[in-house]
């Protein structure tokens, strides 16, 4: 703590900049700040006659303007008193302003949207939460008065648990951390992803501790996973397109085949689509049969190990039992269910009892034709968790690239092979 106070004194100046501080003792200006105000502070409390600015930069080497600054702060804060004796102005220290800080502070952070949590720590003794703000049953739905040392530390995701061993280093003093980030739970089971700002205020009476400037940052970091997911797509597409435009006729079946299972594989559970909730259980590519009426599965891809065969009633779906989807398909018009229970109605028994597993999850049909009209069909995607429309819009974009590619692809296997498209796919 008296590192920049010695060096400030060490120096053969009138005036310290804290820049220079900053550079020669390879401290962050946050930390030389927070330096810089206890030596401020300090040098008052030990002239409780009272201080000039003249006098406080005389004794601190400090820059005039910063003082003043500062200054007016803690007069604000109570922390200082002023008295002006003919054009001097005399500032001096008061302990009775701290109760009029801590009101202050406190009417600060509890209207404050973000979650402050002031945690200490005594030697030999674990970390213990001295205060969390109202704030925090915003965003968990539960009181600031339900939270515990216990408590909290459940409510962090499993794999974030390892902040509360950076935070212990910091209270050894084996290092310096600005920021932490984490998942934390709500009480309806979901995680919200929190960044907090950590201030170190062990040295101050009133506080005693680490501040913790919570924020919730949910919602910026899954715009940057829907940004991310987005470029991770698009690759993909561009790495079919290149492959099957090179790929000869007669490996087109099984080269198309195999890119379908690769963006099933890519729908796979993990961390940026459980966030998107884009984890998918079932793919088709699906074309109609005019002839037979009926929609067939050229390819397809499941993503449940547990399930030896995908539902095979969407294999071959008849446009006489099922006219409210084959009907929309054929009119270009998307489909989309959320939760999949809502279109429980317009399903046959066998339907029903292969989706009863995700029946809160989400249904959407992706359609698709080639220009000369003759290749109809769709892309039908079940998903595991319940999408947003927003959701859904996203991903009728990126589908429907996918579905052009495909088609062009199709077009070809049917111009090269004597053999309709159905016999030329296994399933």
């Amino acid at each position: 703590m008296k590192r920049v106070r010695n060096y400030i004194l060490s120096q053969n100046k009138d005036t310290v900049g804290l820049n220079e501080i900053s550079a020669e003792l390879s401290l962050t200006k946050k930390e030389v700040s927070a330096e810089l105000l206890q030596f401020l502070e300090d040098t008052l409390k030990n002239n409780p006659d009272g201080l000039t600015i003249t006098d406080l930069k005389e004794k601190t080497k400090l820059n005039r303007n910063w003082i003043a600054k500062q200054l007016e702060i803690l007069e604000l804060l109570g922390r200082v008193e002023l008295k002006t004796i003919g054009p001097a102005k005399l500032y001096r220290w008061s302990e009775e302003g701290l109760n009029k800080w801590e009101k202050y502070y406190r009417a600060l952070i509890e209207n404050s949207h973000d979650v402050i949590i002031v945690i200490q720590k005594r030697p030999q003794q674990s970390m213990q939460i001295q205060f969390i703000s109202d704030s925090i049953e915003q965003i968990s739905g539960i009181t600031a008065g339900e939270f515990d040392e216990e408590k909290v530390t459940k409510h962090i995701h499993p794999d974030d648990r390892s902040i509360i061993e950076s935070l212990d280093r910091i209270f050894a003093n084996e290092t310096v951390q600005d920021t932490i980030n984490f998942r934390f739970l709500d009480k309806w089971g979901k995680y919200h992803y929190i960044e907090a700002a950590i201030t170190d205020l062990r040295d101050k009476p009133e506080i005693g501790g680490l501040v913790l400037n919570c924020q919730d940052v949910t919602e910026t970091f899954i715009l940057q996973q829907q940004i991310q997911y987005r470029i991770a797509f698009e690759q993909i597409l561009l790495n079919i397109s290149t492959t099957l435009i090179t790929t000869p006729e007669f490996d087109l079946v099984h080269r198309l085949s195999e890119n379908f299972n690769a963006i099933g594989k890519f729908m796979q559970p993990s961390d940026h689509l459980e966030n998107l909730n884009f984890i998918a259980d079932y793919l088709y590519l699906s074309i109609f049969d005019s002839h037979e009426q009926k929609l067939r599965a050229v390819t397809y891809w499941n993503n449940l190990e547990e399930f030896s065969n995908i539902p095979k009633s969407f294999l071959v779906i008849s446009a006489k039992e099922h006219d409210w989807l084959i009907k929309k398909i054929l009119q270009k018009e998307p489909v989309f269910y959320s939760p999949i229970k809502e279109m429980w109605s317009k399903l046959d028994g066998n339907m029903k009892n292969e989706l009863k597993s995700i029946d809160s999850g989400s249904f959407l049909a992706i359609p698709f034709q080639s220009a000369d009209n003759e290749i109809l069909g769709a892309i039908i995607i079940f998903f595991h968790t319940a999408l947003k429309a927003a959701s859904k819009d996203q991903l009728l974009d990126l589908f429907q690239n996918l579905a052009a590619i495909f088609v062009s692809h199709l077009k070809r296997i049917e111009q090269s092979s004597q053999h309709s498209l159905e016999d030329l796919f296994h399933y």
